[in-house]
């Protein structure tokens, strides 16, 4: 399945590779986010980490993210 790479491309992935007869037909749906992308965010409002703390696991490689160049 060719799916958006946000950046003016696709991509292709795998589908699920299973199917259950009495379930709905499952697939790959919406736009893949890139590797870390929301991990200040969901840190912040789930655990609360603030910037500096955010900033140190970075430096630490506890976080990790692939971003794309700006």
């Amino acid at each position: 399945m060719n799916v958006d790479d946000r950046g003016g491309g696709t991509i292709r992935v795998p589908n699920v590779p299973w199917r259950f007869s009495a379930s709905p037909d499952v697939g790959v749906s919406g736009v893949p986010k890139y590797r870390g992308e929301d991990n200040r965010t969901l840190l912040a409002e789930l655990l609360g980490y603030d910037d500096d703390r955010l900033d140190q696991l970075e430096v630490d490689g506890v976080l990790s993210s692939r971003l794309p160049d700006a």
